[in-house]
């Protein structure tokens, strides 16, 4: 059996020290893209007591959420189509703006129905990715919000500070006063929206900008960069089906690219990139097994990988792996896996296809 299991424990563990170091902050759990494969549903109905609202990429996920009886604040942070708007409003979601032009996208469809949408502003902060980026578009959302007040009601005003290899915290304070002028700008425009800029890594590693609240996903996790005493939430645990000697110079897997430089003792355990375990790990990166590091070898498969257990003598049909978890004193994470392919840890546990195995929590 393949099992990914949720250690409701270590996640509340989490939320105690993400709410200490949030101070009088409010906490916002991100859990866009199934929690970053943890389980959106799963981790929401484990921690929505504990926090103050949740944020998602999409209307589509967001409604999930409600018909899942999730009562909390949900802010959308990714962009709304003008035809989803009036989900959004029954539902009752906040969603995200970043220029005028959104606006003026959306009115026709509140002006259809004379509803009145919940916003957050967003600022880019140098991601370039969503948000206005000059006092000059946030003038201009905010002028058209000021002659359309019937249609909108500014609940937020946030950023996502970039996080730099080099002088970081300088940047941040850079990107901070920024942020905190432009907010400084909105409050004399007549609105009074909290304030949120500060996600995992901006927390963990400055203890600053907590403002109104505070957006944590990784974190939530185990996972942000500066993890301090966080615990790791998913483990990812399967068996070997199968063991057999194979020869210097056979191939592993599909094609003849995969020969092995020497004899060894391969087992085959069934999880691979159907799974969402990526194929470039093959030769890689390594599971446990017994508390030991065993290679992941040869040409993954959809349904099944092939592992080196050379040097552990007397394993049988049905022993534990370990793809991410704790085996005896060891622990092997999805930050290892990540390191080996150059990649973030989100991305390992959000490829993960949780459609495929057993899902426990404990």
């Amino acid at each position: 059996m393949n099992n990914l299991i949720i250690n409701s424990k270590n996640l509340n563990h989490n939320i105690k020290i993400i709410k200490k170091l949030a101070k009088t902050a409010k906490v916002c759990a991100v859990v866009k893209g199934e929690a970053y494969g943890h389980g959106m549903i799963e981790i929401a109905n484990l921690i929505a007591d504990k926090v103050d609202y949740f944020a998602v990429s999409t209307v589509k996920e967001a409604i999930e959420l409600r018909k899942s009886n999730i009562k909390n604040n949900i802010l959308v942070l990714g962009y709304i189509l003008p035809n989803n708007v009036l989900e959004a409003i029954d539902f009752n979601l906040e969603i995200t703006i970043g220029s005028q032009n959104q606006l003026k996208a959306l009115i026709k469809h509140l002006k259809a129905k004379n509803n009145k949408i919940k916003i957050h502003i967003k600022k880019d902060s140098g991601l370039n990715r969503y948000g206005y980026k000059t006092k000059e578009e946030l003038n201009n959302i905010l002028d058209y919000l000021k002659r359309h007040k019937k249609y909108f009601e500014v609940v937020g005003f946030y950023t996502h500070f970039v996080i730099t290899d080099e002088n970081c915290e300088e940047n941040i304070l850079a990107q901070s006063i920024a942020y905190e002028n432009d907010y400084k700008f909105v409050r004399e425009a007549g609105f009074s929206p909290i304030t949120h800029a500060a996600s995992s890594t901006t927390l963990f590693l400055t203890k600053k900008y907590q403002y109104d609240m505070v957006r944590v996903g990784m974190a939530l996790h185990g996972y942000c960069g500066y993890e301090e005493d966080l615990r790791k939430v998913m483990s990812i645990e399967s068996h070997i089906t199968d063991i057999k000697v194979v020869k210097k110079g056979d191939s592993i897997g599909y094609g003849e690219k995969n020969t092995i430089s020497k004899d060894m003792v391969r087992a085959l355990v069934p999880i691979g990139y159907g799974y969402g375990i990526d194929s470039i790990l093959s030769n890689k990166s390594y599971v446990l097994i017994k508390g030991k590091a065993c290679s992941i070898i040869g040409e993954m498969s959809m349904d099944c990988m092939y592992v080196d257990i050379t040097n552990i003598p007397n394993l049988k049909i049905g022993e534990k792996v370990i793809f991410i978890g704790q085996d005896n004193k060891e622990e092997l994470t999805a930050t290892d896996h990540a390191r080996a392919l150059g990649v973030y840890s989100c991305e390992i546990m959000s490829h993960i296809n949780r459609s495929r195995f057993t899902i426990k929590i404990k």
